[in-house]
């Protein structure tokens, strides 16, 4: 019933205000998400998966599966660190999901969309992650 009332709520938001802060570059970049499979384990977890679309402040992440096991990639609102595939080289952050979707409607489009906000990186990633937004962010210009 909840994915039901979710697919809802997303077919509506179409038709609602933007009300995201920063413009979104869609893009394509794989990334890697680690975690342990509990607290007291040692065995790691890695769900990877491709960006939908990438903001100075949030991510939009697709995963094939978000959970493993007994382990739900979205439980208890957790922070995870993400590691983002720049052309440049990986980029490390820490993040928190807000949001999560599932798509499609065949077996062959299954996945999870998850939204995510930007807590924290180093000023070396953050330099280079922004530096790879910006050409990519400005306007085109109509040629005259």
């Amino acid at each position: 019933m909840s994915e039901l009332v979710r697919n809802i709520v997303s077919r509506f938001r179409g038709y609602v205000v933007e009300r995201r802060f920063a413009p979104r570059t869609r893009v394509r970049l794989p990334f890697s998400i680690s975690v342990r499979a509990t607290a007291t384990s040692r065995q790691t977890l890695q769900f990877n998966g491709k960006t939908q679309d990438v903001s100075a402040n949030g991510v939009g992440l697709v995963f094939h599966s978000i959970g493993f096991d007994t382990y739900y990639l979205l439980k208890d609102g957790r922070s995870l660190n993400l590691v983002l595939e720049l052309p440049s080289g990986p980029v490390s952050m820490v993040i928190k999901p807000v949001r999560y979707e599932r798509l499609g409607t065949s077996d062959a489009d299954l996945g999870h969309l998850i939204g995510a906000q930007i807590l924290t990186m180093s000023e070396e990633h953050r330099q280079r992650y922004l530096a790879y937004l910006l050409p990519r962010s400005r306007p085109k210009l109509a040629a005259t």
